[in-house]
């Protein structure tokens, strides 16, 4: 996944099968992507629906309202998140 990642980062290869590994791993940029990911005018209303992809963002980030209100809150707090390797999650600053 690291090194996919790598490659993602650096337009060697796509990283839309990549963001939520690498987000769960604190590779850089990774959480943020994913979270823009709901904002694609494309995947992002099929990501908004499929409750699990949500559900595993607000795991990593801590957040615990209502999943429909996920994405935007997610949205306006993606810059603040910082992983924390200690326990693996990601925190506001």
């Amino acid at each position: 996944v690291r090194e996919a990642w790598r490659r993602a980062r650096i337009g060697l290869a796509s990283p839309r099968g990549l963001v939520l590994p690498a987000a769960r791993l604190g590779l850089p940029g990774a959480l943020q992507s994913a979270i823009f990911r709901l904002e694609d005018p494309w995947e992002g209303p099929d990501l908004r629906r499929n409750q699990s992809y949500v559900k595993e963002l607000a795991e990593l980030t801590g957040y615990d309202g209502p999943l429909e209100n996920g994405p935007a809150w997610l949205a306006a707090h993606a810059a603040e998140f910082r992983y924390d390797p200690a326990t693996g999650r990601y925190r506001g600053e």
